[in-house]
């Protein structure tokens, strides 16, 4: 009996242990925020007050307590991804910004508006990039044997101060294809550009695909509209897809495959494409981008050429007329001796 009574505590005092673990499963999950728009351009003059409305939605079931804060950001790499940062000795700007209100009630599914504003001044001058962070007011504290997950979502804002001494120039880098031969489509271009100016700019524009004297396509390039931050490099990248047949990433369970970090690619025969988008000879791809210096467009063009020669499909065209050839000359050379035969007797 005492160890029958021993065995159910020991088995009572595990299944205690176990329940925190069980329970948390429906614990304190991730934050789920939504946030428009993004990102916000503000131009002002020194010495007087920007304000703008942000936007914020709790995409949970439950209503959270949310805070905003103020960040900086650069540019984190050259795909235009940003990079957030804290303020840093000499950053005197964060002290500019106000947001009201900074705390809130955020039910689920609504929107809720927080007006920033920032006092500019005297002598303020070029670009300031801040980060408006929307968070959880206090750190979610996880329960025994459990881990709490937290989260957050920024606004971008890129205020812009006039000064006479402003500069918006863009000096073009490169304009290149992925390759200069390709046997189907896609082609992809990447137009690399420096910002040597003071404040940001967003150049855009189209690619003009031609063969021979015809223009065959035309791409547009960074119609989002982004920026180059001052003193850093972007580099926008677009597709040339219209042809038939074309490379396309391969999916499974409605999912891209991915390989060593990359898609895999499978080649899509669309029977609906006309023959006329199978593409074969010498193209050109022209580049043109304005962008505003503050008085007039100023263009940005840069052109590369590449080949598209289907090969596999000229092998096996190749292959069907030496055989209709063959088939035709046997034809022949039976009639012939039929005839032959036939004028012999």
């Amino acid at each position: 009996m005492k160890r029958i009574s021993t065995f159910m505590l020991l088995l009572i005092s595990g299944i205690v242990l176990l329940l925190p673990l069980a329970t948390f499963a429906d614990g304190s999950g991730a934050l789920s925020i939504s946030t428009s728009p993004l990102p916000i351009n503000l131009l002002a003059d020194p010495g007087t007050t920007a304000t703008t409305q942000l936007r914020v939605k709790n995409n949970g079931t439950s209503l959270e307590r949310l805070k905003v804060t103020l960040l900086k950001f650069k540019a984190g790499d050259m795909s235009g991804q940003p990079a957030l940062a804290s303020q840093a000795p000499g950053d005197t700007y964060f002290d500019w910004v106000s947001f009201s209100p900074s705390v809130f009630d955020a039910p689920p599914g609504e929107w809720q508006t927080i007006t920033m504003s920032i006092k500019i001044p005297k002598s303020a001058a070029f670009d300031y990039d801040l980060a408006a962070v929307f968070s959880r007011e206090a750190a979610v504290t996880p329960t025994p044997g459990s881990t709490a997950v937290a989260g957050s979502t920024a606004t971008l804002i890129l205020l812009t101060v006039n000064s006479p001494n402003m500069k918006r120039q863009v000096s073009p880098i490169s304009f290149t294809a992925d390759r200069s031969f390709y046997e189907f489509l896609p082609t992809s271009f990447s137009v690399h550009l420096r910002n040597t100016g003071n404040v940001h700019v967003a150049p855009m524009g189209n690619i003009f695909i031609t063969n021979g004297n015809s223009q065959v396509d035309t791409i547009q390039v960074n119609q989002t509209g982004g920026n180059i931050l001052p003193g850093s490099d972007r580099i926008y990248t677009a597709q040339w897809t219209d042809g038939f047949p074309v490379y396309v990433p391969k999916q499974l369970n409605g999912a891209a495959v991915v390989k060593n970090g990359k898609p895999v690619m499978t080649l899509k025969w669309d029977v609906n494409s006309s023959l006329a988008k199978l593409r074969f000879g010498h193209y050109t791809a022209h580049l043109t981008m304005v962008y505003s210096d503050g008085i007039r467009d100023i263009p940005i063009t840069a052109e590369v050429s590449f080949w598209v020669i289907p090969w596999r499909i000229i092998i096996g065209l190749i292959f069907v007329f030496i055989f209709m050839f063959i088939g035709l000359q046997s034809t022949i050379r039976n009639t012939w001796k039929r005839l032959f035969k036939v004028k012999k007797h």
